[in-house]
């Protein structure tokens, strides 16, 4: 079930210092696609997409962000590291100067057709998925790499 469509901040911005990234986070729309209907990536290129109908940052739920690990040729993009975070890790998100900070609770690799991280949750988490550079076969990539964090009180 998604959320109903809310107002998404214009100046957005993801942050992950131990790995030194940095983005700006824009809104995905769903279209139906040549493989089925998903969240349109493909102008997506060192930016962290927002996948519309979860939640929004501080609304108590499931906030899903995407981004590319790899461009064409296999060129890095904004997550071509991702893989490297660790348990523990920051994640800082500004939403017109409304920060919100989270802390990395779990990261796993799933098939690309399971959709359980898009799920709501019934409370606050982050979750980002990304392609997992190790599963490309030539062609595709097998495995989607997903991370979560919780929230954490900013003082």
């Amino acid at each position: 079930m998604l959320f109903p469509q809310l107002a998404v901040a214009q100046n957005s911005t993801i942050s992950i210092p131990s790995l030194d990234i940095s983005a700006p986070i824009t809104p995905l729309v769903i279209r139906e696609m040549s493989h089925g209907t998903t969240w349109d990536t493909s102008r997506l290129v060192q930016e962290v997409g927002y996948l519309t109908g979860t939640s929004w940052f501080g609304h108590g739920n499931n906030t899903v962000l995407g981004g590319h690990s790899e461009l064409a040729e296999r060129q890095p993009d904004v997550f071509y590291r991702l893989d490297e975070i660790q348990i523990g890790d920051v994640i800082d998100i500004d939403v017109d100067g409304q920060a919100y900070q989270y802390v990395v609770t779990s990261k796993e690799l799933v098939d690309p057709t399971n959709l359980q991280s898009i799920l709501p949750t019934g409370f606050e988490q982050l979750t980002i998925i990304t392609c997992d550079t190790g599963s490309f076969d030539g062609s595709t990539y097998q495995q989607r790499l997903i991370v979560r964090a919780h929230p954490v009180e900013i003082s």
